[in-house]
């Protein structure tokens, strides 16, 4: 069930938890067969770790949306990762810090160590995403210690723009001495977009991002194409109804 609070524009889900599959019910490797990319949300982990296993054996992707950590083979699941997406509260809660950038920094360096980026969703504060490689395609532009340097940095007015889907800002964190600045690149929420409905906004999120991956778009227009994904289901009730269409999408500029 789902209540969704329409003054507050905020949704609660309540369910029941499935039944765990596990390794003796069979990993269904013919999923892999033609797959460009794998999704996985950490669920029925006995049966996604084999499946993300053998995945990486054939240069397969391995998305995780990083949702909770007291899930089975939670920790090897994310270990294996090409790509994390996690919405703000779980880097904090999984790692221990209290600082929302060194917890994805903690992220990269001791718990997600196949990652080649980590991306937080912010809700209506749009998304971060922080990379591993120091040499990747972002050039920096301010040099930022905390998520508070970050969000005053965020906070800067920027010249007008008559594209409602933001264009990512590049920044560098800085962990500390001794340590190489870490590329970070931040989108703004979506603009102008009405907010009716969350629920499903972060799948849509990381569906998107795993098409991004596909068609082999650039970090920033990975960022882009996600954003406008979920901001444009938020302005519709329920999971699906107002997912955007590939037409709209490519019409938005955002698919080649």
């Amino acid at each position: 069930m789902v209540m969704v609070d329409t003054a507050e524009h905020t949704r609660t889900c309540i369910g029941v938890r499935s039944l765990q599959l596990t390794a003796t019910d069979g990993v269904p490797y013919q999923v892999l067969n033609g797959c460009r990319v794998l999704v996985l949300d950490g669920r029925h982990g006995e049966v996604a770790l084999p499946l993300a296993q053998a995945a990486r054996a054939q240069a397969i992707p391995i998305v995780l949306d990083a949702e909770s950590s007291d899930r089975p083979r939670f920790a090897e699941l994310l270990a294996a990762a090409d790509v994390v997406v996690c919405s703000a509260p779980f880097p904090t809660a999984h790692t221990g810090e209290r600082d929302l950038l060194r917890a994805m920094d903690a992220l990269l360096s001791f718990h997600a160590m196949s990652a080649r980026f980590v991306i937080t969703t912010r809700g209506e504060r749009g998304c971060v995403m922080m990379l591993r490689d120091c040499a990747a395609d972002c050039s920096t532009e301010k040099e930022v210690y905390t998520m508070q340097d970050l969000d005053a940095a965020l906070a800067a007015p920027q010249a007008p723009s008559a594209d409602p889907v933001p264009t990512p800002r590049h920044f560098a964190f800085c962990p500390g001495a001794g340590h190489a600045p870490l590329p970070l690149l931040c989108c703004d929420a979506l603009r102008g977009a009405t907010v009716v409905d969350t629920t499903g906004a972060g799948d849509a999120f990381v569906g998107a991002a795993a098409c991004a991956l596909v068609r082999g778009l650039n970090h920033a227009d990975l960022l882009r194409l996600a954003t406008f994904v979920a901001g444009t289901k938020c302005g519709g009730r329920g999971g699906h109804a107002n997912l955007p269409t590939a037409e709209q999408v490519r019409s938005a500029g955002l698919l080649l």
